[in-house]
């Protein structure tokens, strides 16, 4: 084990990638809107949106893409998101539901840190019988002034735990993520998804792992 995970108090997740399996589903989401819109946005510039806030992402489009009528593009992906969210049957990652049962048998506490809204949150783990008693803390991008790579999410998740940030160990599946938990002075996992690290995000990492099931080592 990391030194750095010996002393652990609080498990704390991002919820896109790492909880639910929804990085393909905005990878086809991008694609079926090129295709209904006949523009084009290539999956490089989807991937650098993950983790980001919406209202970031737009502005970063309109300049990006400035052609191409941004509020159309994204409320477009997100309708065609919000259906294949509805539809999909394999949509919680493997292993979930066995490392949160891990976390409380060691008595660690249990955060949530994303950057979609705490109205989707709330749907979405209805919809899918996550119990969102599971967390200790709950902190959402409407929530937050700066929304991940910014620090403030995960620092304002520990506040929330009432643990210090290095106790904190981050589960991540995106570079945006990743630098924001290593920034709060969190202890980040990168845990593998559709986007992979680069130097940057291998040097703030303290394990980059496939599957939740292999955080378990870990806590």
């Amino acid at each position: 084990m990391n030194k750095r995970c010996e002393n652990i108090k609080a498990v704390i997740f991002d919820m896109d990638g790492v909880i639910i399996n929804s990085e393909k589903l905005w990878r086809k989401s991008f694609k079926l809107t090129n295709k209904k819109l006949k523009v084009y946005v290539p999956e490089k510039f989807r991937q650098s949106c993950s983790g980001i806030p919406f209202a970031t992402n737009l502005q970063r489009m309109k300049t990006a893409y400035p052609d191409i009528d941004a509020e159309l593009y994204f409320n477009t992906a997100r309708e065609i998101h919000n259906y294949l969210l509805e539809t999909d049957k394999h949509l919680i990652k493997n292993g979930f539901f066995k490392l949160i049962s891990a976390i409380k048998e060691k008595n660690l506490k249990i955060g949530l840190c994303t950057s979609s809204t705490l109205p989707k949150v709330q749907s979405l783990f209805k919809k899918k019988n996550i119990p969102i008693e599971y967390f200790d803390a709950i902190i959402t991008g409407d929530q937050v002034k700066n929304g991940k790579p910014h620090p403030e999410p995960y620092l304002a998740t520990c506040d929330l735990l009432k643990e210090n940030p290095k106790d904190c160990l981050v589960l991540e599946d995106s570079i945006n993520g990743i630098i924001s938990a290593y920034n709060a002075g969190t202890v980040p996992i990168m845990v593998l998804d559709i986007i992979r690290p680069n130097k940057e995000t291998k040097s703030k990492c303290v394990k980059i792992v496939k599957s939740l099931k292999s955080v378990l080592k870990f806590i």
